[in-house]
């Protein structure tokens, strides 16, 4: 019987003592070991033997020396994947183990390790760069940009910071793996060549599957957000009060004559009156309106002057989120204008307003539970402390039908 029989891979060949019991293992079935790809072993089926497998870790260059020297012993060469070497022997011979002592494979496995994975320490100095990377990414963005929480709707920095400690994780556990059999070997004892496959097994799966579900779910998120990003003309929309931001009609009520630029100029540029709905895993709700309208005076038949509201509406998964929004966006505002927010309204943490007046402009920054909302009307008819009252009334009314 010469049909080859493929068997998949479940970690590397650098868990020695696992990989020796299951080809040992699989020659008890019939199925002796030919070759080892990728992410295959092949086996040749035949009457079932019993068999002691060896695996031994070589540099590329000492690879035939080493070859021909333990075939001179005995051994049996089976096959190679990169620095490892596979040899067999029967289970009644003398041949029990490739090295004459366990400080002789120690060192073997010790100078093929620091090849492979490169020298332990230079390893630490990376690890621990990798890992400075990510706090100063994160701390960067906390502390010194104070934008962290803004900066989740782009997603940019949670896939940097998850890819490199994967990256750090992946790239160190061969090394351990190896480390761990020059423990052993340095308490003088040789191997055990038992190990449990079975477990080693499920460790894979579910290192994998955890991978993948963290991959799919990236990949899922940014297809979705795609899908769920809109630019939508306020005429389009049935019935602005629908909308959770308070929009200029829902503030001047019968102060607004008609609204104007409902429609996208040749350039495609928009002036206005446009919304843009946007959604990721941490704010499922994020809006932005541009609105600009003209008002008259209630005794009055002229407009009187035009009036523009810019607004930016999150709707944060979390409330740690929402208050890190708030923190965010004060931040800005404090390097961008002259003028600092400051509290009109103040009911709790969970229910919070700041606010400013620049001339004919107000800039309010509002927080009620999970809702964040920044915005910028300019030339309006209410003060600062109705427009607070007007945009909280909304927020809570909002809350009211999240429920």
């Amino acid at each position: 019987m010469d049909r080859l029989v493929r068997k998949a891979l479940f970690g590397e060949l650098y868990n020695i003592q696992e990989y020796e019991e299951y080809f040992s293992e699989m020659s008890r079935l019939g199925l002796h070991l030919q070759e080892v790809g990728k992410f295959f072993a092949y086996f040749k089926e035949g009457k079932p033997q019993y068999l002691n497998y060896r695996i031994d870790v070589v540099n590329e260059d000492k690879k035939e020396g080493r070859i021909a020297k333990l075939r001179t012993k005995g051994w049996n060469f089976v096959c190679e994947k990169d620095s490892f070497l596979i040899f067999s022997s029967p289970e009644g011979s003398n041949l029990k183990e490739l090295y004459d002592t366990p400080e002789e494979q120690k060192l073997a496995i010790k100078e093929a390790n620091n090849k492979m994975n490169g020298r332990r320490l230079t390893n630490i100095i990376l690890s621990i760069a990798g890992i400075g990377v990510v706090f100063y990414i994160l701390y960067d963005r906390l502390f010194i940009r104070k934008n962290f929480y803004l900066s989740l709707n782009d997603g940019d920095t949670f896939i940097s910071v998850i890819s490199l400690i994967l990256l750090i994780l992946s790239r160190n556990r061969g090394r351990r793996s190896l480390e761990k059999l020059e423990k052993i070997l340095g308490s003088n004892e040789f191997l055990r060549h038992q190990g449990d496959f079975t477990l080693l097994k499920s460790k894979f799966i579910l290192r994998r599957g955890l991978y993948l579900l963290l991959v799919l779910t990236i990949v899922s998120g940014g297809i979705y957000k795609a899908l769920q990003y809109e630019k939508i003309r306020l005429d389009e929309v049935e019935n602005l009060e629908s909308i959770p931001i308070a929009t200029v009609e829902y503030i001047e009520k019968e102060h607004v004559n008609h609204v104007k630029g409902l429609y996208f100029r040749g350039d495609n540029i928009d002036y206005g009156n446009v919304l843009y709905k946007k959604w990721n895993l941490f704010i499922p709700k994020e809006y932005t309106i541009m609105e600009t309208v003209t008002l008259h005076e209630s005794n009055a038949d002229k407009a009187k002057n035009w009036s523009y509201l810019i607004a930016d509406y999150y709707l944060a998964r979390f409330g740690f989120i929402a208050e890190g929004l708030l923190g965010d966006i004060l931040y800005r505002e404090s390097n961008r204008n002259p003028l600092s927010l400051i509290s009109v309204r103040r009911e709790s943490d969970l229910n919070i307003a700041y606010g400013t007046e620049i001339e004919d402009k107000i800039i309010l920054l509002c927080r009620c539970g999970k809702q964040v909302i920044y915005l910028s009307y300019s030339n309006g008819t209410v003060s600062m402390e109705e427009l607070a009252e007007i945009v909280m009334d909304k927020l809570e009314s909002n809350s009211s039908l999240q429920q």
